[in-house]
């Protein structure tokens, strides 16, 4: 878990930033779940600033999908939203919250599929 002195803005440099502390570990992770794909990236460039066999001695994994994350220079593994669904059901909670101001703030979870590329390799 990165936690850095200022809240971080989930960009490529934060993502530098933010390996370069968890890899300078004494005891460095062997795997990076990235908040986005941004992060991811800036993440990979650290790794391989430093040398580091991805996917061999270090996973990452992003959030979000994007298009770059496919691109041959990333090869990315990460989460796909669907951004459509999640407006839609936004939008569903909004107009709940005005017909009824008094309920409850609610949390909504929707599925998010993995799309395996090469930063990640199968479990054994």
């Amino acid at each position: 878990v990165w936690s850095g002195s200022a809240a971080p803005t989930a960009t490529m440099p934060d993502g530098r930033q933010a390996a370069e502390a968890l890899l300078a570990a004494a005891d460095p992770p062997d795997a990076l779940f990235c908040v986005n794909d941004l992060m991811a990236f800036g993440a990979l460039d650290v790794a391989r600033r430093r040398g580091i066999d991805v996917p061999g001695a270090l996973q990452v994994i992003g959030f979000d999908d994007i298009p770059e994350a496919a691109w041959e220079a990333y090869r990315l593994t990460s989460f796909r939203q669907d951004p459509a669904l999640m407006a839609e059901k936004a939008l569903e909670l909004l107009a709940r919250r005005r017909e009824a101001p008094e309920l409850a703030p609610m949390t909504l979870r929707l599925a998010a599929d993995l799309v395996c590329r090469g930063t990640t390799r199968p479990l054994p």
